[in-house]
């Protein structure tokens, strides 16, 4: 991710737990700034996603859950 963006680690206060299929899950969020183009940076970061995923070992699964441009993309397809 830090080719494509700025990385800030924070600590917080546990505050929910998340789970997919059951298992414990951490999760990752991410924000572009207002001048970034939305649907760029979501392609861009699809390809890091799939890039770690086959290089991560079996005890992990990277998953993108949400992706909010998925609405932006079929808006802008309507108008083209």
């Amino acid at each position: 991710m830090k080719d494509i963006a700025n990385i800030y680690v924070s600590d917080q206060d546990i505050q929910r737990y998340f789970r997919i299929n059951g298992k414990d899950a951490v999760t990752i969020s991410i924000y572009a700034e207002p001048s970034t183009n939305s649907l760029d940076l979501a392609s861009r970061v699809k390809a890091v996603i799939s890039n770690a995923s086959l290089k991560s070992s079996t005890k992990y699964k990277i998953n993108l859950i949400y992706d909010d441009t998925q609405f932006l993309s079929k808006e802008i397809k309507k108008i083209i």
